[in-house]
């Protein structure tokens, strides 16, 4: 869990937090930093509002996504980000760091927002989708028209054209 820099994201909720007590944090999956993420949240007086089920039965995955109204993820390590493209499938706008993979995947102001690797600027983003439900409603709506792109019937469809055209082209070199 590491490499997904729930550090990063626990300080920025904690200031979100502190401004909006509506707001809730659930972290799902499971490794070596889930205890510690644990206790950090209890030591700042957060365990009410950020839950760390653990590890859930994929089936279930979809049940998890409708209980939020956004998705964030703080990893900048990501190449195919499954569960970006999975929230929007949901209906949820997204909020990620500019990185490979996640900026390929967020249209920031259009599916969601792209932030700097900067704490403040990923809080006044995270902000945005809590104090603005209008918005949410708007960017979840594209997300989820969005993530059409990535369908088997699309994926499948850009795919057998990369290979149709590596075959051509050979075809053309001989």
């Amino acid at each position: 869990m590491a490499e997904k820099n729930l550090r990063f994201l626990l300080n920025a909720f904690q200031r979100v937090a502190g401004e909006f007590p509506q707001a809730a944090l659930l972290i799902l999956g499971d490794g070596a930093e889930r205890q510690p993420l644990l206790r950090l949240a209890e030591e700042r007086g957060l365990s009410g509002r950020v839950c760390l089920p653990g590890m859930i039965p994929y089936a279930q995955l979809p049940s998890y996504l409708h209980l939020a109204d956004a998705f964030v993820t703080s990893s900048k390590t990501e190449v195919h980000p499954l569960t970006l493209i999975e929230a929007m499938a949901c209906g949820l706008p997204l909020l990620g760091i500019e990185s490979p993979g996640v900026s390929d995947t967020i249209q920031d102001g259009f599916n969601g927002y792209l932030s700097p690797d900067d704490l403040d600027a990923y809080i006044a983003r995270m902000r945005q989708l809590v104090a603005e439900p209008e918005t949410r409603r708007v960017l979840g709506e594209n997300a989820r028209q969005d993530a059409q792109r990535y369908s088997i019937v699309n994926t499948v469809r850009a795919n057998l054209a990369h290979y149709q055209r590596l075959v051509a082209e050979r075809r053309h070199a001989n």
